[in-house]
């Protein structure tokens, strides 16, 4: 009796597994559906366009609606066709009654149809609103392009007025192709870019401008030789001693092989670190170990101060080829002849204020390292002074993480 009983036990356990398991198998086989099941098969009444309800604007309108009186509403979406064929949604909560669309190139005319959503899925008769996107800001930008020879490649500045986030591409025509060699993001209001790492002989360059929307300008062709240059070689490079103006702050080094050691996002620690209770505007010299014709330089502030503090905003660069000035750390400006009759200045990608902090952008762009050109008439040198004229924050430090020249060495 109890055997049986036993059998019959097991058995019912085994149908009841076999039961469940097939249940878990349809649930997994079929759509899940996630939110709220439909309730009611009544559509919901559409919106009502306002007067005056569509803005335009380059690449792009917003268009402005009263929505109905739904205790269910969900959202509202914009249907609408692309130029390219392609048919994109846009979608608004019930707590907003504006609708903006983005991505349009040239100027052109898009109807859309505006259609109310209920909790139930139940969708609206279409109201149909007719927008006249701008011309998007990439063309303007392209047709503001600035582009001039320079050492070892080429200078590009363009407006961006508008601050749009686009991307500046660079090609190189070899064997036919254009191939890219740079790309530049950027969403500054007016910028400046360097080329680098060309050889000396003419090319063919290619360059346009497109935005996160994937709308492309036409590509401005030209044929440019860029000037030889190259990267001194730091091995060569000798500090000049620390004038007795200044002294090392605590929080950093004296030690000039720093600016050279590779490194550039290093803190203050381990970077240059001046200052100077007698506010006389700091300065460094190096010695570079070669006569040469400089083309550029760039230097690296501190890492973790970017725009702030003692970051360097105006400097002035000065040479000589004469020993007895190079070598005196003590020696006057009016011994050496500068580079360059105006300031190099820092200049802040972001546009903001020093009070406000450093963006990403900001950030990126001084990790990079901040960069200068030697005009081309500077006479040939071999020691060099770097004079900060003024930091970001009006402060007489001094905070250089790394420094590096490029030029023709004679």
């Amino acid at each position: 009796m109890k055997s049986l009983l036993k059998r019959k036990t097991k058995g019912i356990r085994s149908i009841t597994l076999l039961l469940l398991v097939a249940m878990w198998c349809a649930a997994c086989g079929s759509d899940e559906f996630n939110g709220q099941f439909p309730v009611k098969k009544t559509p919901p009444a559409p919106v009502t366009l306002l007067p005056d309800g569509v803005v335009n604007f380059p690449g792009g309108a917003t268009i402005t609606y009263q929505l109905p009186d739904e205790t269910d509403l969900l959202y509202v979406k914009a249907v609408y066709q692309m130029p390219d064929g392609s048919v994109k949604e846009e979608k608004a909560s019930v707590f907003s009654n504006t609708l903006t669309l983005r991505g349009f190139g040239r100027a052109t005319t898009v109807k859309v149809q505006l259609i109310t959503v209920d909790r139930s899925r139940n969708e609206s008769s279409p109201v149909e609103v007719e927008i006249h996107p701008e011309e998007s800001p990439i063309y303007n930008i392209f047709e503001s392009l600035d582009v001039k020879e320079g050492w070892g490649g080429f200078t590009l500045q363009w407006n961006n007025p508008l601050k749009e986030k686009i991307v500046v591409q660079v090609l190189r025509l070899n064997d036919d192709v254009y191939e890219p060699i740079e790309a530049f993001y950027s969403e500054a209001a007016a910028i400046r870019q360097s080329v680098r790492g060309q050889p000396a002989v003419r090319a063919d360059f290619g360059i346009y401008v497109r935005d996160v929307y994937n709308n492309y300008t036409d590509t401005l062709k030209l044929s440019m030789t860029p000037w030889y240059e190259t990267r001194l070689d730091e091995s060569k490079f000798v500090g000049i001693p620390l004038s007795t103006r200044f002294t090392i702050s605590v929080n950093g080094t004296g030690d000039m092989t720093v600016l050279w050691d590779g490194i550039t996002s290093a803190n203050s620690l381990t970077g240059l670190y001046y200052i100077n209770p007698w506010l006389y505007p700091p300065y460094i010299a190096i010695n570079l170990g070669v006569k040469v014709k400089l083309s550029r330089f760039r230097i690296w502030s501190r890492s973790d101060y970017e725009f702030q503090l003692h970051h360097a905003k105006e400097l002035q660069l000065y040479g000589t080829i004469e020993p007895m000035v190079g070598n005196n750390p003590e020696s006057q400006n009016t011994e050496w002849t500068q580079l360059s009759p105006e300031s190099f200045i820092s200049v802040r990608p972001s546009g903001l204020d020093v009070s406000v902090p450093a963006t990403a952008e900001d950030i990126a762009y001084c990790r990079e390292g901040e960069e200068w050109e030697v005009p081309l008439d500077a006479p040939v040198v071999q020691w060099v002074r770097i004079q900060q004229v003024s930091s970001w924050t009006g402060s007489y430090g001094l905070t250089f993480e790394e420094i590096r020249f490029w030029g023709a060495p004679q």
